[in-house]
């Protein structure tokens, strides 16, 4: 082996499929990045298009194009490929997106003064809507952000590879087409993650992408990944006790009474539990807590059942809970509105 050849510091991994479309202008951002000590692995799915066409009339010498001769899903393939990465970071990149020719300058950066960040994703803009996404820059912001949707670009991210390899870590097929998602949270169960201020992708939307045909089966599995990070507070809970994010459809009176007391306490006990152990921010979490409750409460206090004698109870002794949370005036009006059927027939 030529003693004067070394590995790369980056090692980029692109999947692609039926990419033919976007895939240049893909591949060109790429290779025209200011940073270019990198490897560029592109691995094509058995695609039918004239993806491979393209890839193959590039004639860069950092581009390693693996041909799958059968289709077997987007997570295998990054799989495959994390295997045969050299590079001290790993770059991720879509078929159908743009980096901006200063991004792998400036996650290298970002990564090379913070040792103790293991993912840098950046801001993006969509594209061709033109919309910025803004994603929280710090760890803190990034976890809490976790529990309502992915706070991390996919085709944005610069990942330690060692740390990976280390922790055993790489993509759940059972997780796609949410698995990027729940590798992020496995990862900052036990390490820091981090997006740099700064829109260096193009984050193209359109119809034939996964999350858009796959977004219901995305949706059911997100839901399974905010399970997993609440299980740093609670380590038995299921997705089916998990009601942080649960939408319900009221049936009746009494299951909307009882649905409510059920959250209430759920929400307590996670912040009793915060509040012990401190993994979420304690301040942030805190109000993000009484931010549902409030809106549980006042969802609860406006239907016409809460009125009724059966709950009188219940709004008295949680008074003060409902006064903390909504503010003394919603209690006022609520025993107002109780209590003026009642004198009326008085």
């Amino acid at each position: 082996m030529d003693p004067h050849l070394k590995d790369p510091l980056i090692s980029v991994i692109m999947p692609v499929f039926n990419a033919g479309l976007y895939l240049r202008t893909a591949i060109e951002s790429i290779l025209n990045q200011t940073f270019s000590d990198f490897e560029f692995f592109i691995i094509d799915d058995a695609s039918t298009d004239n993806s491979v066409e393209i890839i193959q009339s590039f004639s860069d010498k950092r581009i390693k194009l693996i041909v799958k001769p059968v289709n077997s899903g987007y997570t295998k393939s990054l799989n495959h490929v994390l295997q045969l990465t050299k590079g001290k970071y790993i770059a991720r990149m879509d078929a159908d997106d743009i980096s901006y020719p200063q991004r792998f300058e400036r996650q290298i950066l970002f990564l090379e003064n913070n040792p103790n960040i293991i993912v840098c994703g950046t801001w993006i803009k969509l594209i061709p809507a033109n919309e910025v996404i803004k994603h929280p820059q710090d760890n803190d912001g990034i976890k809490l952000l976790m529990l309502d949707q992915n706070p991390v670009a996919h085709p944005s991210v610069m990942l330690r590879r060692e740390f990976l390899v280390e922790n055993q870590l790489q993509y759940d097929s059972l997780m796609e087409p949410a698995e990027d998602y729940d590798l992020w949270v496995k990862i900052i169960s036990i390490g820091e993650i981090a997006n740099v201020p700064e829109v260096l992708v193009d984050y193209r939307i359109h119809s034939s992408q996964i999350s858009s045909i796959q977004s219901d089966k995305q949706k059911k599995r997100a839901a399974t990944i905010q399970t997993k990070l609440l299980q740093n507070l609670i380590p038995d809970l299921t997705p089916e006790a998990n009601l942080f994010n649960d939408i319900t459809v009221f049936e009746s009176e009494t299951d909307h009474f009882q649905t409510t007391t059920l959250k209430i306490s759920f929400y307590t006990r996670l912040l009793n539990e915060n509040s012990r152990i401190g993994y979420f921010s304690k301040a942030a979490f805190t109000d993000k807590i009484l931010q549902k409750k409030k809106l549980l409460l006042l969802e609860y206090l406006t239907n016409p059942s809460s009125c009724s004698s059966r709950r009188f109870l219940f709004n008295l002794s949680n008074a003060k809970l409902i006064a903390d949370v909504c503010g003394k005036r919603i209690v006022l009006k609520h025993f107002a509105r109780c209590l003026l059927p009642t004198l009326s027939k008085s």
